[in-house]
């Protein structure tokens, strides 16, 4: 019995280290998991389709004015994370709309103004 023992204690340490190993190797795919994740595209686009003519359009920190006729679509680059949509019209604010990009993708929107029946 004293030697079972023996080989028991002798064997703990050798256990210690291969546990203490296996969480170092399985913290690191812990930390390659996100870092990875966080490294993937920085920007989004953003596709903005707007029906009102003689406004101002801004979308994160880019602002356009829009003629009697309305164009094409804009279309912009943003950083990833939450944006706002702002279309006015000599100083009032007609349209306002949150909205979160990704890095990668692409979010079209399309601005107008409700008008009462």
């Amino acid at each position: 019995m004293r030697i079972l023992a023996i080989i028991n204690v002798a064997f703990r340490p050798a256990l210690a280290r291969r546990a203490v190993g296996a969480a170092g190797v399985m913290s690191s795919f812990v930390v390659l998991g996100v870092v990875a994740g966080d490294s993937g595209p920085v920007t989004g686009e953003v596709v903005v389709h707007l029906m009102e003519p003689d406004v101002v359009v801004e979308v994160g920190g880019e602002t356009w004015h829009v003629g009697p006729e309305p164009g094409p679509p804009v279309v912009l680059q943003v950083p990833r994370g939450r944006h706002t949509l702002v279309v006015s019209r000599r100083g009032e604010t007609l349209h306002r709309e949150e909205f979160t990009v990704e890095g990668g993708q692409t979010v079209a929107l399309i601005a107008w103004v409700a008008r009462a029946p």
